[in-house]
């Protein structure tokens, strides 16, 4: 066990990752290696005093070993310059620990010359549990210095050899080296610093001799990074050495004050503090925006790389005209723009003419021998323009091709300083067009004279192959008409006319250079998509797909038709039109629709013949980026394969593609991918499994395939698949191109062998029953047992003695279930006390509690029993309100709770004890008892506090109230949608299948529709919010009883089987109306029943009086219109393209609805009153069936417009508000600020601008024609929070369903926010003029808050005559009252 000797003035490790760290090193090493954690030792550097921190030190008797730790989680990628995590740059950690090092061996030198010790080596540990290094570069250095806390970093650390050291070299002084190290630490005198510049510290990025540099944001902007360099400007050096030193500091603010302001050139703020000791540098942030960030993580297209050298030229133009040499131009100082401007930044090592009359130069600060982009004059200490247009010629040349030429000036030096004819781009990449061979052969070359000079001859270059045919016509002087320069790509719109064959319709898509176009050929009369790129974009562009697309001539791949460019001056490509939605749809990413399997299969083979056909091309083409978003659905016919933008027929081995989907095993580095045929197989297995699985293969919040772990069996979330299948897919997965499939035609063979039959462990048609179980109760008499009103009786609903076997196969395990269970088992609690209303499930629980445990015995009274966990003899109570023979409730209880009389500790008690009691009698009974006085106190505090107070050992108290049934997360449905999915299991329904009724039974419809594994997911999603409605409007909690009982009258409406075959036989008899029998669907559930007026017969199942089915009626979507899709419904036939696609309900409705489309004129519905209702009626029908199994869309967001059937338009902003957390400050202000811009408005103040910084009240509510007077409190008064009770919910399923909005020092002033409430104060805020009803009878809690505050006193009115102008009428401190005019003063 290694030593760990702790610095004097430390306190050990300062983060979990360090301390993780510490322990394993002390647990694994040897007894002769001393382990230093967190040591900070002072230094003095160039007369400046700087403290550096070192995480860990190890002295081992061989060596000294610093390591810099590391928890980060997430994905990791990097090389020796630059380390990504999460696509987030973060500085190479190597360098500034290896600098640390270097530090700390010149104080240790300085304190005994005699410890020779070599160097410190240097290494980095990844402590996170889920972090691998695998994403570093493993040809780079730091691959080999990076470790992980397991095996391989204690074999690093006890082997000397490793470092080039011999066996117990400084064992003699090594103990010596640790005292000195664990008493040398510095104790700073001040607090660790926060703050810089205004601005927060965030982290350290780096120090060096001349400067700490920080990473800040300002205070309320967490969102929003500034890098900022301190340069301590005094030094232990003569003062002319010390001037030239502020010379060099203040370079790059020199360099700008003479540039002056430009676009392209990256402005930083410059300070000096008020002792002018220290100067600070500010820059935005922008690490993870440098070209060489970029690159490691998207592929430029070609106009976004030429735009980024024609940025960068305007740059050096700019800085050139001012006498201004950059000298360090390079991918990692030129930065990207949110609209796609490229910035020149960091001019420290910049040099201009100034120099010399300042009498101090710049030193580059690089080393050119390892420099590529460093022009060959700078290693003679020479500059001029073409030095820096040299290195704008090696960052295009490493655009175009992935790599740079050389590794340096001198080794391009030795080769002759030209390129050689293999070393030009065209060489390495064919398909480049020849001219970029010209522009590398004018910038790269040594050769002064030969190289280009002049920033404006790059620019001019690029235009003219950016814009070939304009640079045409203005050499020539051409008379013809130029493109209209003021139409760019964002003003297209429907209706425009591009040419003078083609008119723009509807937009398909957009990206970050074009969009995407239905369009019509006005000659040939048909439509197509043309894509539109914006005028930055040159033809050259639209060839590579083109160049991609011509030859091939396959029924899955888009179908190229020609190029053009628009009277508008923009480059388009037209190809053939499809009608559909990509496969991201049927993915997590986009909700609960999923692809029926059958779908899956087709569109596996028919994108693996496409693929088959691309890699028997000679030579074979990669497409290089297949993923849900490029394979279109056509018409719902066939699949099509889209987007050849990045696809290759060379050896190019540039990055490309999107990360979730690149086999790992091809990727060489973070610039260099290995492209084989498997790449487009293993994209295509990670797209198979997202859509059988909806999740990803590799889990975790940074969606990436992962060398070292396999991915997540299939067989997890699809256990219906056949093994072939499955094996199938998990083969597709591997991330080595040796075992998966390797090529297409491989994985189609291995895919058709299986064939459509083989995908499911059971065959279509396969009939299952419970046949495990002797169940006599049909399905159908159980269901309606559930339902609360039912005629057939209700015994469902009560968990008594006496069960149903089918009460066990759909009994669904809530939290109680996995998690208190378990810590009961474990004797956590021995008195668990569970409170409710009646039917929240609470019986139901204790009987689980009774059957994990032994030894039960039930009571005769059939209210508890005696049963033993864990060897303690446990008693339960199922109803503690509840008289028992000759025992009154006070007796039962006093007796239950005898165990646990006068203890301050259950844990000592001798028997355990679980009851279902309410909550009022619980405490009635509690109150009237001494001898239970502390668990009184203590239940009542725990309420009140909301779950903040500890409850005394070994007690558990559960309020069941807490519980909701529209409650998911990640993890887990909601119990909604457990319930539903419970009682439509098909093994449940198998004898339905039999039926001579059942294509046409209302109830198999209803139960195929939730069973279904392709649509029954989304309808269910559609329900929840539905039923979300009811939660949110906080007048019912729905118990597990509710639930089951309105997912029961949804299944069935109360019928047997005998009676849907009554209600079939009077439809064959047409005794009436087929919209009679459509209210039976599940869709219909919000509908107000009507009754058939043909003939007279009984029927049930429309009236209810359940109360969930009621407030379910109240929400009916139908009253909702939304004109647009309304007019479709009702006058046009129904397409079946516009639903939900089902995979294992066969029967659709559509063609039944069709068949009763009918247009009427309006004067015969008028003369036939029974038919108008009919027509309404059906239309109300087609309403409710469209939002559950509509598959609209809108079609700029690509959302599904079911939500704003919904009758609450405000539900989904309600319910983002509520799921905001402390983290979301904005959007917390900015709700605060509506609710009180709302309240204003209602109060008769419409200014907007008084509104968003005051709640205003009216001070009377008299009309007064003359003027209004307000009260004023400033929102920030205020305060909005989120109403939760994480600490009461342990085991519960809960979502909030309200926040509240209160005063900050007066809390009782506060106004719970439903979403009635809410809703309300959204119209007000958007103009709506409520009635006093609406604000008095149904809002009274807005009233009650009102008169609260109005309550408070007050020295301040605000006065108006229009809402316009504002005086402000004071009482002062002498009681005289003043009055001024309000001019955008604070007040």
């Amino acid at each position: 066990m290694g030593k760990l000797y702790k610095p004097i003035q430390g306190d050990g490790a300062v983060q979990p990752g360090e301390k993780k760290l510490h322990d394993y090193l002390v647990a694994n090493l040897p007894d002769d290696y001393y382990i230093i954690p967190n040591g900070e030792y002072a230094t003095k550097i160039n007369g400046a005093v700087q403290f550096f921190e070192y995480d860990c030190i190890v002295i081992a008797p061989h060596g000294i070993y610093h390591i810099e730790n590391k928890d980060w989680a997430g994905k990791l990628q990097g090389d020796d310059e630059l380390w990504f995590v999460n696509g987030a740059e973060r500085k190479n950690p190597h360098k500034s620990a290896t600098y640390k090092s270097r530090i700390l061996a010149s104080k240790l030198q300085q304190k005994n010359p005699s410890w020779r010790f070599g160097m410190i080596s240097t290494i980095v540990t990844l402590s996170h549990p889920q972090q691998s290094k695998f994403g570093l570069d493993p040809q780079s250095a730091c691959f080999a210095a990076t470790f992980q806390l397991d095996q391989p970093l204690l074999d690093f650390l006890t082997n000397p050899d490793a470092i080039r050291r011999s066996p117990n070299s400084i064992s003699e002084y090594s103990k010596d080296i640790a005292e000195y190290l664990s008493g040398a630490t510095s104790q700073r005198n001040h607090a660790q610093r926060t703050r810089i510049c205004g601005r927060i510290i965030d982290e350290v990025l780096q120090k060096t001799e001349d400067f700490t540099e920080y990473l800040c944001h300002p205070q309320g902007f967490v969102d929003k990074y500034y890098r900022i360099r301190e340069y301590p400007l005094v030094r232990d050096e003569s003062p002319m050495q010390m001037e030239t030193f502020r010379k060099k500091v203040e370079n790059a603010q020199t360099a700008q004050e003479i540039i002056e302001a430009s676009p392209y050139i990256l402005k930083s703020e410059y300070r000096i503090n008020d002792e002018e000791t220290m100067f600070y540098e500010i820059a935005p942030y922008m690490a993870a925006n440098t070209v060489k960030a970029r690159s490691r993580f998207k592929t430029f297209t070609q106009i976004e790389k030429l735009k980024i050298i024609s940025d960068v030229a305007q740059a050096l133009k700019v800085a050139h005209s001012k006498g201004v040499f950059h000298r360090n131009v390079n991918p990692e100082n030129i930065f990207i723009l949110n609209d796609g401007t490229a910035q020149l930044g960091n001019f420290n090592f910049a040099w201009f003419a100034k120099h010399s009359d300042l009498h101090y130069s710049v030193g580059t600060g690089l080393s050119t021998d390892d420099n590529p982009y460093a022009a060959p004059e700078l290693r003679e200490d020479d500059v001029c323009e073409g030095t820096d247009i040299y290195s704008l010629g090696v960052i295009f040349y490493e655009l175009m091709t992935g790599k740079v030429p050389f590794d340096s000036p001198l080794k391009f030096h030795i080769l002759g300083g030209e390129l050689t004819p293999d070393q030009l781009p065209t060489a390495i990449i064919p398909d480049l067009p020849k001219w970029v061979d010209e522009f590398v052969q004018n910038t790269i070359v040594e050769d002064l004279d030969k190289r280009w000079n002049d920033a404006q001859q790059v620019i001019d270059f690029i235009n003219s192959h950016l814009y070939p045919q304009e640079s045409k016509e203005n050499n020539n002087h051409s008379s013809q008409t130029q493109p209209k320069a003021n139409v760019d790509l964002k003003d297209l719109k429907s209706g425009d006319q591009i040419s003078n064959d083609l008119v723009l319709y509807e937009e398909l898509g957009k990206g970050g250079f074009g969009r995407v176009f239905k369009a019509k050929h006005l000659v040939q009369d048909e439509f197509y998509a043309a894509k539109v790129f914006d005028k930055s974009v040159a033809a050259n562009e639209t060839i590579n797909e083109f160049e991609a697309l011509r030859g091939l001539n396959n029924p899955h791949i888009v179908r190229f038709i020609y190029n053009g460019k628009t009277d508008q001056g923009m480059f388009y490509t037209l190809m053939e039109l499809l009608e559909g939605d990509n496969l991201s749809d049927y993915t997590k990413s986009k909700g609960d629709m999923k692809l029926p399997l059958e779908e899956i299969y087709k569109m596996a083979t028919q994108t693996l013949d496409a693929l088959v056909y691309m890699q028997s091309q000679k030579p074979p083409i990669y497409h290089r980026d297949i993923k849900p978003n490029n394979i279109v659905w056509d018409n719902r016919q066939r699949y099509v394969l889209i987007d050849f933008n990045i696809s290759t027929s060379t050896d190019d081995k540039s990055f490309a593609g999107t990360l979730p989907y690149l086999a790992p095993d091809l990727v060489e580095s973070s610039r260099r991918i290995a492209w084989d045929k498997s790449a487009d197989t293993f994209s295509l297995g990670v797209t198979l499994y997202e859509l059988l699985a909806h999740n990803y293969p590799w889990p975790g919040s940074n969606p990436c395939p992962n060398l070292r772990n396999a991915a997540t069996d299939i067989r997890n979330y699809r256990s219906d698949l056949s093994e072939q299948f499955a094996d199938f897919v998990m083969k597709s997965l591997i991330t080595d191109n040796k075992r998966r499939f390797a090529t297409a035609k491989d994985m189609l063979d291995a895919l058709k062998t299986i064939g459509v039959d083989g995908l499911m462990k059971l065959k279509k048609g396969d009939v299952i029953t419970v046949s495990s179980l002797a169940v006599e109760q049909d399905i159908v008499d159980y269901i309606n047992s559930l339902y609360s009103q039912s005629s057939h009786g209700n015994s469902g609903t009560r968990a008594g003695i006496k069960k149903s076997p089918f009460d066990s196969l759909t009994y669904t395990e809530t939290k109680l279930d996995k998690k208190l269970m378990a810590d009961i088992e474990t004797l956590k609690y021995k008195l668990i006390i569970i409170t409710g209303n009646a039917g929240d499930g609470k019986t139901a629980f204790i009987h689980q509690v009774e059957n994990r445990g032994t030894d039960k015995e039930s009571f005769e009274t059939r209210n508890g029993s005696r049963f033993t966990i864990g060897g303690v003899r446990f008693e339960s109570n199922y109803d503690g309100s509840q008289d028992e023979d000759a025992m009154s409730n006070t007796e039962v209880l006093s007796q239950f709770f005898k165990p646990f009389e006068g203890l301050t500790d259950y844990t000592s008690a001798p028997e355990g004890r679980i009851i279902a009691i309410n909550e009022g009698r619980l405490v009635d009974f509690l109150s009237e008892r001494p001898e239970f006085k502390n668990l009184k106190e203590n239940i009542e505090e725990y309420f009140y506090q909301e779950g903040h107070t500890e409850l005394i050992p070994r007690l558990m108290v559960i309020n069941l109230n807490l519980r909701s049934v529209t409650a998911k997360s990640d993890n887990e449905p909601s119990l909604l949608r457990q319930q539903i999915k419970a009682l439509t299991k098909p093994d449940l329904w198998g004898k339905c299948s039999g039926c001579p009724v059942a294509d046409r039974c209302f109830i198999k419809y209803n139960v195929d529709t939730m069973q279904d594994t392709s649509a029954g997911d989304e309808v269910i999603t559609r329900l929840e919010w539905l039923l979300r409605t009811i939660v949110y409007k906080r007048e019912l909690h729905i118990t597990m009883r509710d639930l089951r009982s309105f997912i029961a009258f949804m299944l069935t409406r109360d019928h047997s089987c005998a009676q849907v075959k009554t209600l079939l036989e009077n439809i064959t008899a047409d005794k009436f109306a087929p919209e009679f029998y459509w209210q039976y669907y599940y869709f219909n559930i919000t509908a107000q029943p009507f009754y058939n007026t043909k003939a007279a017969f009984e029927t049930i199942g429309l009236d209810s009086n359940d109360r969930l089915v009621q407030m379910v009626r109240d929400t009916d979507i139908a009253r909702v219109a939304i004109p647009a899709l309304d007019r479709d419904l009702y006058y046009r036939k129904k397409d079946k393209k516009d639903y939900l696609v089902f995979n294992e309900r066969e029967r659709s409705l559509i063609d039944e609805f069709n068949r009763r489309y009918e247009l009427l004129p309006y004067y015969e519905l008028e003369s036939d009153p029974n038919r108008k209702f009919l027509l309404k009626e059906r239309h109300q029908t087609w309403i409710r069936h469209r939002f559950f199994e509509g598959a609209d869309k809108d079609a700029k967001t690509g959302n599904s417009l079911f939500m704003r059937r919904l009758p609450y338009q405000s539900i989904e902003s309600f319910y983002q508000h509520l799921h905001l957390t402390d983290a979301d400050v904005e959007k917390l202000a900015e709700t605060k600020e509506n609710i009180a811009t709302a309240i204003s408005k209602s109060e008769g103040c419409a200014n907007s601008k008084m509104s968003k910084k005051y709640l205003l009240l009216s001070c009377s509510h008299i009309n007064d024609p003359l003027s209004k007077s307000y009260r004023v409190f400033d929102v920030d008064e205020f305060e909005l929070f989120v109403n939760e009770t994480p600490n009461l919910t342990e085991y519960l399923e809960y979502e909030s369903d309200s926040f509240t909005f209160r005063h900050k020092a007066d809390h009782r002033i506060q106004l719970t926010v439903s979403l009635d409430l809410y809703e309300m104060l959204d119209y007000i805020k958007k103009g709506f003029n409520p009635s006093v009803n609406d604000l008095q009878g149904r809002f009274i809690e807005l009233q009650i808050f009102k008169n609260l505050l109005e309550s408070k006193t007050y020295d301040k009115i605000l006065v108006t005559k229009n809402n316009k102008k504002f005086y402000v009428i004071r009482l002062n401190a002498d009681n005289t009252l003043s009055i001024e005019p309000l001019n955008g003063q604070t007040l």
